[in-house]
């Protein structure tokens, strides 16, 4: 029997249906403040539940890869804070129902996931030090950050410290062990693995953002280690520097410009690795309800040139990363690939938020593979023996987002993603890749 590839509008006709039934139920947040025990204790916990719908998780249609799975996470924390000492000690559950083939690690553990102090102005009265199990964030978190909105989220088991010096700058340092929380995927990780850096904020009149950073990943022979084309990853030590600079310039009052670039270079086995990131945007700030922002940017995550040489070129993310309501990158990794993304946001009728974001991504180098967040390779690429597409056409998207707020503290969220593939990952199928589809619907309680 004869398969053909499905356009976008062919999928999106066979979804209409469905779609009206996800935006009618949409996804609904409660946010409730409780009050505090006293002025130095505040409990606080949220619970989120979410339907799930996913069709052609693959992209091949010869599967039947349909997903209806609801997830369920609960947190309970309290914070304490005195004069010179606070802190956070919180608690999460998480829980997967149905049929998802995304199998999320954890999914039904109970674990500590914050547990830190904070010293504040000691031992310098503009210095706060930060030790134990805590989230942390840097820039926009490209290249570290929580992660928040994925089920599991990042908490890493670190130290560290601020230190403002002046009102136009700031320096942190940290220090960050590697556990299972730090990829939120349940391994056994190496007790040598460890990242180390740093970065600056100043704090300029033109500049929003002015930031330098530098981090160093040691990850001995741990789960961490990324596989890649040119080389096999296991039992082997991983040692790499990232040298960056992240930047935001206010052109006017409404016009920016947005740069980030980094740098890698170290070890990997026997093998150098020296890849590079590199991100620019430009937006504007309409000051017009309907259209408040139209934003244009574009991501290279390096590939490998030559993966027969004793250079590897594919990026690697200091820790595998999940994205929300981006489907490709979401399931593709940043390494070797392209994003060119259009982003509107804006207001109707005073209080409906709503914002559209279109991607074409592409293959930055053939010669290299297509590669999973979680540090692999996809496996339409190394389990295809007749696999030879000649096009960088990886597939093109469009991501929705709908949030009403009902009442104070309640508001309804619907998120809906078309992803069509492109030639490259049709190649691999031999024509039969179907366009991917995903809705969500929540409900989020907290206080």
């Amino acid at each position: 029997m004869k398969h053909s590839c499905y356009t976008v509008t062919q999928r999106i006709m066979k979804i209409i249906p469905l779609f009206m039934v996800i935006t009618i139920t949409l996804n609904t947040g409660i946010i409730t403040k409780a009050a505090e025990l006293n002025e130095n204790l505040r409990p606080f916990g949220e619970i989120i539940g979410r339907y799930d719908y996913m069709d052609n998780y693959d992209f091949n249609n010869n599967t039947n890869d349909k997903e209806e799975t609801f997830y369920a996470r609960t947190r309970l924390g309290l914070d304490f804070g005195f004069k010179h000492i606070g802190g956070r000690f919180q608690i999460r559950d998480f829980r997967q129902f149905g049929n998802s083939l995304r199998n999320f690690p954890d999914k039904s553990n109970t674990k500590i996931r914050e547990a830190y102090i904070d010293l504040i102005s000691i031992p310098l009265e503009n210095m706060d030090i930060t030790i134990g199990r805590q989230e942390i964030a840097k820039g926009e978190e490209r290249i570290l950050g929580s992660n928040d909105w994925h089920w599991i989220g990042y908490t890493h088991d670190a130290i560290s410290i601020a230190v403002k010096p002046t009102p136009y700058q700031k320096w942190n340092a940290l220090f960050i062990k590697v556990g299972e929380s730090s990829i939120a995927d349940g391994k056994t990780i190496d007790n040598r693995a460890y990242v180390s850096g740093f970065y600056t904020s100043f704090f300029l009149e033109s500049f929003e953002k002015l930031e330098p950073y530098y981090f160093y990943q040691n990850y001995a022979s741990s789960p961490l280690i990324p596989q890649i084309v040119s080389s096999d990853s296991q039992g082997k030590d991983y040692k790499v520097h990232t040298f960056g600079l992240l930047t935001k310039l206010n052109i006017t009052e409404n016009l920016f410009l947005g740069f980030e670039g980094n740098l890698q270079s170290g070890d990997f086995g026997t093998k150098n690795l020296e890849s590079f990131l590199l991100h620019t945007k430009v937006g504007v700030e309409t000051g017009v309800q309907e259209i408040n922002s139209v934003i244009l940017s574009y991501d290279i995550y390096s590939g490998d040139k030559d993966p027969n040489d004793n250079t590897i070129n594919t990026y690697q993310p200091i820790f595998p990363s999940y994205y929300e309501h981006t489907g490709l990158i979401g399931w593709f990794g940043m390494k070797n690939l392209t994003d060119l993304r259009l982003s509107l946001s804006g207001d109707i009728f005073n209080s409906l938020t709503w914002k559209i974001d279109g991607h074409l991504f592409s293959v930055h180098r053939l010669e290299d593979g297509v590669y999973l967040p979680n540090n692999t390779l996809y496996n339409f690429v190394y389990n295809s023996a007749s696999y030879s597409s000649t096009s960088n056409d990886l597939g093109r998207e469009v991501d929705i987002i709908l949030s009403l707020p009902l009442i104070k503290d309640l508001s309804l969220t619907a998120t809906s993603s078309f992803l069509e593939p492109g030639k490259y990952v049709e190649d691999s199928f031999g024509c039969k890749g179907g366009t991917n589809t995903h809705f969500t619907i929540g409900v989020k309680w907290g206080f």
